[in-house]
C-alpha cells in the first residue's frame, strides 16, 4: 500500500503516457491476496475519478499471461502455476 502511487507514477512514464490519455482502468482482482486487492480498490478508485471503465482480470490468469507482456512468448505456451491458496475477497 505504501508504494502503489510510485507504481502508478512509473508505469505511467515508462509507458510515456498520462492518465488523460488512458481509455480504461484494469486491475488482477480474486483470489486474492492484500496486495491484489490494494491494487483493486486504487485502480476502481482512478477509475471512478476519471469516469473511466474498470475491468478485474482474474489474479492467476494475470500471472499466466505476462509472459506475453514482459517476453512476447507466443501462444500455445506451457505453464506451470502454483499457489499456496485461494482467499475469497
Amino acid at each position: 500500500m505504501e508504494h502503489i502511487d510510485g507504481v502508478i507514477a512509473r508505469a505511467l512514464a515508462e509507458a510515456d503516457v498520462s492518465f488523460a490519455e488512458l481509455d480504461g482502468i484494469a486491475a488482477t482482482g480474486a483470489p486474492a491476496n492484500r496486495g491484489v486487492i490494494v491494487g483493486v480498490t486504487t485502480g476502481k478508485a482512478i477509475a471512478l475519478a476519471r469516469g473511466l471503465p474498470f475491468l478485474a482480470i482474474n489474479h492467476l490468469e494475470g500471472h499466466a499471461l505476462s509472459a506475453r507482456l514482459s517476453d512476447d512468448v507466443a501462444f500455445p505456451y506451457l505453464l506451470l502455476l502454483v499457489s499456496a491458496g485461494i482467499v475469497s475477497c
